[in-house]
């Protein structure tokens, strides 16, 4: 032994750290894993690291001293894996450790291991922190992102369920409804057709009593309006076994190719009176060398009536109507403009429904003119349109197919 050499005193001597500890203490200072080296049967802290400083956000004089579990939410399994380690001198985890630090709450997992000096005595505990914050966090997330999905698939399950039953609600409305339409037009087409022979005899008679019998002037003119009701009876009956035909895609149509001037020319030349008792100016512009139409002309007259009648009934005395036809290609197209009161916009897209009337106009007719007409008209592979505006008059256009030229034979 070296005389010279001052002797450390016993308590230098203890307070000397194992070299174990000290190469361990080295160690954590530069490592990224928050670090704690504890002792005491508190297992108070006795060194903690750069990184656990940063972490709890604490300077090391603040941690030295006091428990790690302190530091600590929720803790407990801490307390008992540093009491076993401590005793058993072997390694062990504890997971689920929650710290609050800064105002803000972390999730962490720690690595309890054993400081042991030369002699494999333990010295106390090496704590190593690893944060489980972000993990923990998208766990979270990813939980409630399930619970999320789960609740989204129970609801969709539910929705497809309602539309299921939504749909066959629907279809069971729609069918009750079918049922109702054909048991109206059923009703309908009966009724009208019962009435009607009855309706015909009554005109047929009155006609017979005008022609056969001395009646006075005032006798005579009863006849007429009993005569007028019984022929207005006898079209209201038509127009509802026409609309009947039409819901039902039975409407009977006979084309064949007709001129259309001389066609034109007897409706205007039926209304004329009429127009003539309110002083309407009643025009025919037609030309005379319009190709023949592929058309029933029963029912192109009375597509042509029930435009020329509410042109007569809507324009106002000493108004003026106009009849006009042009071709184009394949088709011809067929005009009656007035000058009457017209129909207000909103109205328009409404006007070729059944029942419909304009409201200034309410009880002027049965509302079904207009509705056979377009069922006509499309049963000729045509269309029929209206444009107007109000105080401006009314312009209904109808289109007809030319009727095709037969081919000429060959010599």
């Amino acid at each position: 032994m070296n005389p010279l050499r001052k002797a450390k005193r016993p308590s230098e001597r203890r307070a000397a750290l194992p070299g174990t500890e000290a190469l361990l203490r080295r160690a954590a200072e530069s490592s990224p894993l928050p670090t704690a080296f504890t002792g005491g049967p508190k297992h108070v802290v006795r060194y903690a690291n750069r990184a656990l400083c940063q972490l709890m956000q604490r300077s090391p004089e603040e941690m030295k001293g006091e428990p790690l579990v302190t530091l600590l939410q929720d803790a407990g399994t801490l307390a008992e894996i540093e009491d076993r380690v401590h005793r058993s001198g072997l390694t062990d985890l504890a997971s689920d450790l929650v710290y609050a630090a800064g105002g803000r709450t972390g999730h962490c997992l720690a690595v309890v291991s054993p400081v042991l000096d030369g002699r494999a005595c333990s010295r106390g505990l090496c704590v190593r922190l690893i944060d489980t914050t972000a993990q923990v966090t998208a766990s979270i997330e990813l939980a409630q992102m399930a619970a999320e999905v789960r609740q989204a698939n129970e609801a969709l399950v539910l929705a497809g369920l309602r539309e299921h039953q939504l749909a066959e609600r629907a279809t069971q409305l729609y069918q009750e409804a079918q049922s109702a339409t054909r048991a109206r037009e059923d009703l309908v087409a009966v009724v009208s057709h019962d009435l009607r022979a009855p309706l015909s005899a009554m005109i047929m008679s009155i006609e017979l009593l005008r022609g056969g019998a001395d009646f006075s002037g005032r006798s005579r003119e009863r006849l007429d309006v009993i005569k007028r009701s019984a022929e207005g009876m006898s079209r209201l009956i038509r127009d509802l076994l026409d609309a009947a035909a039409i819901e039902a895609g039975r409407l009977s149509v006979e084309r064949r190719p007709i001129p259309l001037a001389p066609l034109v020319g007897d409706a205007v030349d039926a209304i004329r009176p009429l127009a003539a008792a309110k002083l309407l100016r009643l025009t025919n512009e037609l030309a005379a060398d319009l190709p023949a139409v592929s058309a029933d002309p029963v029912r192109l007259q009375q597509v042509l009536s029930n435009l020329l009648e509410n042109a007569v009934k809507f324009t106002p005395a000493r108004g003026e109507i106009t009849v006009r036809a042009r071709s184009l290609g394949d088709e011809v197209t067929l005009s009656v403009t007035d000058t009457g009161l017209g129909i207000a916009q909103e109205d328009i897209p409404l006007i070729f429904d059944r029942f419909w009337q304009a409201r200034p106009t309410a009880r002027a007719g049965t509302g079904l003119g207009l509705s056979i007409a377009k069922g006509i008209v499309e049963a000729h592979d045509g269309r029929i349109w209206v444009e107007s505006s109000v105080g401006r008059g009314s312009a209904f256009f109808v289109t007809l197919p030319v009727a095709e030229t037969p081919a000429s034979g060959g010599g």
